[in-house]
């Protein structure tokens, strides 16, 4: 799946790589310009504002900059992998996924099992795919 960045780029995962392309040139997607998260492999993006999250089968993964080269990449402390690439839900503050735990969130506001005080993790697991 393509995501629309802002600045003209594009963004898409590529085995264990997110491309990036050059600004406003959907068909050139230099190899300099990928982000390779250290210890985990993307499934799934998710964009507010002028942040990417990367959501993996580890630690999320905060990408922001205004250019493909400029991208600066921070790990979020909350160690919550993304379980199905298919709940993922950009809003315009920010960014929900499933994990393994809960609801997770993150936003302006930082990162947080949204689900957390409102089920527990077993009930969360117990629900219907």
């Amino acid at each position: 799946q393509l995501t629309a960045l802002w600045n003209g780029m594009l963004t898409g995962i590529s085995g264990n790589a997110v491309r990036i392309c050059e600004p406003f040139v959907p068909y050139a997607w230099p190899e300099t310009y990928d982000i390779i998260p250290p210890d985990s492999k993307p499934v799934a993006l998710g964009v507010f504002g002028q942040a990417l999250l990367v959501l993996t089968t580890g630690r999320p993964l905060l990408v922001m900059g205004s250019t493909p080269e400029s991208m600066d990449q921070q790990l979020l402390e909350i160690p919550q992998a993304c379980v199905a690439p298919r709940s993922v839900a950009a809003m315009g503050t920010g960014v929900a996924w499933a994990s393994e735990d809960g609801l997770c969130w993150y936003g302006a506001g930082g990162a947080k099992i949204a689900t957390a005080g409102l089920m527990t993790r077993e009930d969360w697991q117990a629900l219907p795919d």
